[in-house]
């Protein structure tokens, strides 16, 4: 190898080095590495969350299930008055009629008399005057 060969060399290791000491600084070390989760650590938290989404999803379907029975709670709750008020509308309705009923016979009986007063009336006038002629 000649001289001028053994420089260019000597140039492209320097050139290397050049670069290897600028991306050194943003390699992590073994410190660093130690922060991260290795796989065990991950499927432990994974287990966790495993275990905590099923403790999640039996207290919900417990939660709904109250929901769902106090609902219905409600509901029945709300027929029965719901009833109780249709009964004393129907009653309150059935007075009503009753009375309007009791109102409307008073006005046909008393119609009744003043027809049939009419009637005697007018048999009274034409037996008048038949005895006049």
């Amino acid at each position: 190898m000649d001289v001028v060969e053994l420089e260019q060399v000597v140039r492209n290791v320097n050139d290397r080095v050049s670069r290897i000491e600028q991306v050194l600084p943003t390699l992590a070390t073994k410190e660093d590495l130690k922060a991260y989760a290795t796989k065990e650590d991950l499927r432990a938290s994974g287990d966790a969350l495993r275990q905590d989404l099923h403790a999640l999803e039996e207290a919900l379907r417990r939660d709904l299930r109250a929901s769902e029975e106090g609902l219905r709670q409600d509901m029945r709750a709300l027929e029965h008055g719901l009833r109780q008020e249709m009964r004393a509308l129907n009653e309150e309705t059935r007075q009503e009629m009753r009375a309007l009923n009791e109102e409307t016979r008073r006005h046909m009986l008393v119609l009744h008399e003043e027809v049939i007063a009419r009637i005697a009336t007018l048999g009274e006038l034409r037996t008048g005057r038949k005895r006049r002629s």
